[in-house]
């Protein structure tokens, strides 16, 4: 059996996705501190299905949800996984 892990989504810094590409990323950076604002108690890895359950139970907004409904499927190991899943379809979005 595989165990999951909890990890405190706001303790990852992510003024280095910023200092990447700073233009587009800085819109990638708000859309991952949107969602991850609500992924308290969320157990890695975890599927996008999982990142929105949890979105839900914690009360995200309707933007937090839909930048989670662009994340595409797989299973994250972490959240960093998550923030750049997340920033990618952001990107994709302003490329």
């Amino acid at each position: 059996m595989t165990r999951r892990q909890t990890v405190n989504p706001m303790a990852i810094d992510i003024t280095a996705m910023i200092e990447k590409e700073p233009s587009t990323n800085v819109i990638a950076a708000g859309a991952v501190v949107n969602v991850a604002r609500y992924m308290k108690g969320l157990r890695y890895p975890a599927t996008r299905q999982d990142v929105d359950r949890i979105a839900r139970r914690n009360g995200a907004d309707p933007s937090a949800l839909e930048e989670i409904a662009r994340m595409p499927d797989g299973a994250f190991k972490d959240p960093i996984a998550v923030f750049d899943a997340i920033g990618d379809e952001v990107r994709k979005l302003e490329g």
